[in-house]
């Protein structure tokens, strides 16, 4: 990181084991049309599939393991005034970090920003896209986490006053920690598509089944009334997850904003 931080730093966490995805990701980070401080940090040194990204890229190895974490070790490190962090496999659209950068600027009190997200398979075709309202943030106490991490972006000092990322948490620190910014201001919404999140047989939606983590952390989240009546509620507001989900997945999209015709969405590439 140089001497005089960039005002957004941006973490990506990776185990180096899908370079082409980790280009993609990085090139749609430096093609933001704004100075952005990336910090890929892997347990072991990547540095050949770094080789593109040298001078925009900074590397730290953090041998603890989990993506948790990965992410604390990155975060810790940054000195911006604005962070998030963005998994190998995903991708920001571009001109996201402007939109958020400048929907943080014009809420001086707001912890976060988010928007939609697209959701995209393994070869980048499009799944469906994210529609979530300012509703997401305040349901996610209640109900399925539907605010988009990738995409988002945090203000530091809102970060620095909530503490750090529970490393005890593999699938659901997005969730705690995003609840946990809410107890000190309200988050902004933008209604702009401001990522792609890959699905694939590897991605933590997939994989985490009944490890999921969510309900242990809206429970940890939950008012003192809420948490009594947990049992009698949660049952009403799975269903509401269920359909509000299917709408965002299957519901209608727009073709992505490629770099160039023909490439896979947000990236110059038009390799498989």
């Amino acid at each position: 990181m140089s001497d005089t931080p960039a005002r957004v730093g941006i973490v990506v966490p990776t185990l180096g084991q899908r370079p082409s995805w980790l280009r993609d990701n990085l090139e749609s980070l430096t093609r933001q049309g704004l100075p952005v401080d990336i910090l890929v940090v892997s347990r072991t040194p990547i540095g050949t599939l770094l080789d593109r990204f040298v001078a925009e890229v900074q590397q730290e190895v953090c041998e603890t393991p989990g993506l948790s974490a990965a992410l604390q070790h990155g975060l810790s490190r940054l000195r911006n005034e604005y962070v998030s962090w963005l998994g190998d496999d995903d991708l920001l659209a571009p001109g996201s970090l402007k939109t958020a950068l400048a929907a943080l600027d014009r809420n001086p009190s707001a912890p976060f920003v988010y928007g939609r997200t697209r959701y995209i398979n393994e070869q980048g075709d499009t799944i469906g896209l994210t529609r979530p309202t300012s509703l997401a943030a305040r349901y996610a106490r209640y109900g399925k986490d539907f605010i988009p991490q990738p995409g988002s972006l945090l203000r530091r000092s809102a970060l620095q006053t909530v503490g750090d990322i529970d490393v005890s948490l593999r699938n659901a620190m997005d969730l705690d920690l995003l609840l946990r910014l809410q107890r000190v201001g309200k988050p902004v919404y933008v209604p702009v598509e401001l990522s792609a999140y890959r699905l694939h047989p590897s991605s933590i939606t997939m994989t985490k089944g009944n490890l999921d983590e969510g309900e242990l952390v809206r429970r940890r989240h939950a008012g003192t009334l809420a948490s009594r009546t947990y049992r009698l509620w949660r049952p009403l507001s799975r269903t509401i997850d269920k359909w509000v989900d299917r709408s965002f997945r299957y519901g209608p999209a727009p073709k992505p904003a490629p770099w160039r015709p023909g490439g896979r969405p947000y990236t110059l590439s038009s390799d498989a």
